[in-house]
Parts: structure tokens; C-alpha cells; sequence
């Protein structure tokens, strides 16, 4: 990217890079329930979410008060098909805490698999998946009506 293009100047976006440089990393594997701890998972399977979105992840960071960035081209280095990652910024540049509910990865982790299952972004997806089942289980049951000459 070229900074000085964008109307930045190359020193802030420098600066700017530097310090995301200290902001914690969370792949969405982090959290997979679905997945082993061999390949990646880092929190019980009860305090798991099945398969959590980069999405998912920003808004509950976003609910906690936390400055986040998806990057969606960046992948998981032990499984480069795991697309894209998660930037918090948890410690403020004076070193502070942002946030004392999650003054550590860890209980970033965990607050993120108790809150992801109650985020907005994943109900209307669970409801969209209803509705799309239940479509598609309507269509079936004409078609088999109409097949038994009802």
C-alpha cells in the first residue's frame, strides 16, 4: 500500500503499523468447537462456538468496547485454508488495560465463546438457516403432494 498516496505520510503509517504490531491476534479456529485442539483450537469444546465468523468475532470485540480490524486475506499458518483473522487491541499505548473484563488473550477467548452465541450477527444467520430449511422442506412436501396426485 502506498501511505503517502492515500494522504497519510509514510512515518504515521509506519507508527500506525508498529503499534498493531502489539495488538493480540484470534483466528476463528481459536474458538471452534468443531475442531481439536491438535489443529488449532485453544478453549474447551464447551467454551466453543461451531464454527464462529470473523464477523462474529469483531462485533462481540466491538460490544466490549474494543478496537478491532478484520484482515480476511490473512490466513491460519498451520492451516493456510483457514482464512482470515482478527486484530484486538487490548492494552491502550500508555499500557493500560482498554477493557478489565479481558485483560488477557485468554479471557478474550472466553468471553468471546460465552457472548458469540447470543450475537446478533449469528442469530439472524441461525434464523436465516431456519427459514431456508424450512423452504426447502415446503418445496419438498409439494412436490411429493403433487407426485401422489393431491
Amino acid at each position: 500500500i502506498n501511505a503517502e498516496y492515500m494522504g497519510i505520510s509514510n512515518d504515521t503509517h509506519m507508527a500506525a503499523q508498529a503499534e498493531k504490531k502489539t495488538w493480540r491476534t484470534v483466528y476463528p479456529i481459536y474458538l471452534n468447537s468443531q475442531k481439536k485442539k491438535s489443529e488449532g483450537r485453544r478453549v474447551p469444546k464447551s467454551g466453543g462456538v461451531d464454527s464462529p465468523t470473523l464477523q462474529e468475532i469483531a462485533d462481540v470485540c466491538r460490544t466490549l468496547g474494543l478496537v478491532c480490524e478484520i484482515q480476511p486475506h490473512k490466513a491460519f499458518p498451520r492451516d493456510f485454508m483457514e482464512r482470515g483473522r482478527v486484530k484486538v487491541k487490548l492494552v491502550s499505548p500508555s499500557g493500560d488495560v482498554v477493557n478489565p473484563l479481558v485483560s488477557s488473550k485468554r479471557k478474550l477467548l472466553r468471553v468471546l465463546g460465552e457472548r458469540i452465541p447470543g450475537c446478533a450477527t449469528r442469530l439472524s444467520r441461525n434464523a436465516q438457516t431456519a427459514r431456508d430449511k424450512t423452504t426447502k422442506q415446503g418445496k419438498s412436501e409439494a412436490r411429493r403432494q403433487r407426485r401422489q396426485g393431491h
